[in-house]
């Protein structure tokens, strides 16, 4: 299977911290792969950002949760 390409400009410093994260054998192309493929949870950050009912229905089947928990073992 046949793979087109593309150019890109990146400044040296970015050139660095993409060669410190690539495998021995590994293309900049699997190295950028890989990296976009991964799960960062700072995504996540702000999400719920002034939704303060699912907020308050998140802590109480927390503390449901919690209380079944313990429930349970004793």
């Amino acid at each position: 299977m046949s793979m087109s390409s593309v150019n890109i400009s990146i400044t040296e410093s970015v050139y660095i911290r993409l060669s410190r994260r690539k495998e021995k054998d590994e293309s900049f192309s699997a190295v950028l792969d890989r990296m976009l493929g991964e799960k960062d949870i700072r995504r996540c950050y702000g999400i719920l950002k002034g939704d303060k009912e699912t907020i308050r229905a998140m802590k109480e089947e927390l503390r449901l949760s919690r209380s079944a928990k313990w429930r349970d073992i004793r």
